[in-house]
């Protein structure tokens, strides 16, 4: 068996990764080979953030060769806002380690211990503009999926069948920072949570089983915690503001979890008749991440039909109470005015200044109303606003247009995130009559209730 030696140096060369579709132009190493070990004195990548910053990844270890066919690995990685995922359509994610990524063991038992910290990034949603708005009680909720853009889904790292059968991982996590967002046209929508890195799991096309797969994959729940959702009715697009969701990853080599979203926007209504209170209007982004589904549904189970809906989220008045008389057509195209107005505003507002930026319109006019009630029934829309302010904390604010009490009207929400699991929460309300721009003056069938401050603390738990 003949002895080599020798050293191999490569100074500001070029790295090409097509299944992460990032090529690196600022590359260097260093690698020695001493009789039957191959030596990483050196491997680095650099890679831009930001502000003019950049970020890197680091390789060192060694490759006992003794064995030819069954090398022995001491491989230790670094990582610090490295670019490891950039797919068009895809995601673009910077990554970190932590604790450092560890291979060691034989090639026919190695073990990978450490962990990844997503520390800032986007996952693309694919455009919902097209989809038929539907039921949330229609069974036929999911269709068939390409099978070549669950293909072009897979960024994960594919082995050798034979080190992955008997690849051990030792409790490998990804971590979701909070700088991670689901994206589209019309999704903004912050991602939190932990995945495990595991062996992909395919199903057999002959037998239907469940079978190992020679990729990685992850697996686990992420949380949408906080965002908006924008609904493209054509004359109108509505904000929604993200209540809760989960997107759950089942150990597939594709990267194609299922989704569970769930958003509300609130239909402003006057307070100067009687029962008309605020509609909530719930919509629900399901289905996977290669073909999500969108349904609509009242928030508060109220018995509303997707005509209805509709009709509240364009018109603010259900389909049955819309009327051709002059006096209520001219209340409802100054209602659609204000909602064209209140979308323009939100979508001129750069996502780089505000998280989460929101207009509730209010509905003009009402039952019994007079021309006069026109602008005191606009002055009920309310603006939302939200900024993450760093890692841990995060700043909600919003506030309504009433003139006389405009002070009175501020809300305000304030996060702490305490860990991954663990959040504190304070925060300031206005009182029902300063949001329905009433004062002190109660509304006929309107009970009132006083300004709110409260403090919250929220435990999640993932199985």
């Amino acid at each position: 068996q003949p002895v080599l030696n020798g050293t191999l140096r490569v100074t500001d060369g070029r790295l090409v990764i097509p299944a992460t579709g990032v090529t690196y132009d600022n590359f260097d190493g260093e690698i020695e080979l001493v009789q039957d070990t191959l030596y990483i004195r050196r491997l680095t990548v650099y890679t831009p953030r930001g502000g003019g910053r950049s970020g890197g990844a680091a390789v060192i270890g060694n490759i006992d060769l003794t064995t030819y066919t069954r090398p022995r690995f001491d491989i230790r990685a670094r990582a610090d806002h490295f670019r490891a995922v950039q797919r068009a359509g895809l995601a673009t994610l910077d990554v970190s380690t932590g604790p450092e990524i560890q291979l060691v063991g034989n090639y026919d038992a190695a073990v990978l211990r450490g962990g990844l910290v997503v520390n800032e990034g986007t996952v693309y949603l694919p455009e919902l503009l097209g989809k038929d708005v539907i039921d949330l009680d229609d069974p036929a909720l999911y269709g068939l999926v390409d099978s070549t853009l669950l293909q072009a889904r897979r960024f994960l790292p594919k082995v050798p069948s034979a080190f992955a059968t008997n690849l051990t991982l030792d409790n490998v996590a990804v971590t979701v920072g909070e700088d991670v967002w689901l994206r589209s046209s019309e999704a903004n929508i912050k991602l939190g949570g932990q995945l495990g890195l595991v062996r992909g799991r395919t199903e057999s096309a002959i037998t239907g089983a469940s079978i190992d797969s020679p990729r990685l994959a992850l697996a686990g729940t992420l949380d949408a915690e906080r965002g908006t959702y924008v609904l493209n009715l054509g004359v109108v697009q509505p904000t929604f503001e993200v209540e809760r969701g989960t997107l759950r990853f089942f150990g597939e080599p594709e990267v194609n979890p299922s989704l569970d979203i769930r958003a509300i926007h609130t239909v402003r209504r006057p307070r100067q008749s009687f029962n008309r209170e605020d509609v909530r209007v719930l919509v629900a982004i399901t289905g996977t991440l290669g073909a999500p589904v969108l349904s609509l549904a009242s928030a508060d189970n109220l018995p509303l039909s997707q005509s209805d809906l509709l009709s509240y989220l364009v018109t603010g008045e259900p389909a049955f109470a819309l009327s051709n008389t002059s006096s209520q057509y001219t209340e409802q195209l100054l209602t659609i005015g204000g909602r064209l107005a209140g979308t323009f505003i939100s979508s001129r507002i750069p996502r780089s200044v505000f998280d989460i930026v929101e207009v509730q319109t209010g509905t003009i006019g009402g039952e019994g109303a007079a021309t006069s009630s026109y602008l005191s029934s606009l002055f009920t829309t309310r603006v939302i606003l939200g900024k993450q302010l760093s890692e841990r904390w995060f700043l909600g604010l919003s506030t309504g247009l009433c003139r006389a009490n405009f002070a009175e009207n501020l809300g305000l929400r304030l996060e702490y995130r305490i860990s991954s699991t663990l959040s504190a929460e304070g925060g300031i309300e206005p009182g029902s009559g300063e949001l329905a721009c009433a004062g002190t003056t109660a509304a006929r069938g309107f009970q009132q209730t006083p300004p709110q401050l409260g403090v919250d603390v929220f435990r999640s738990w993932r199985f």
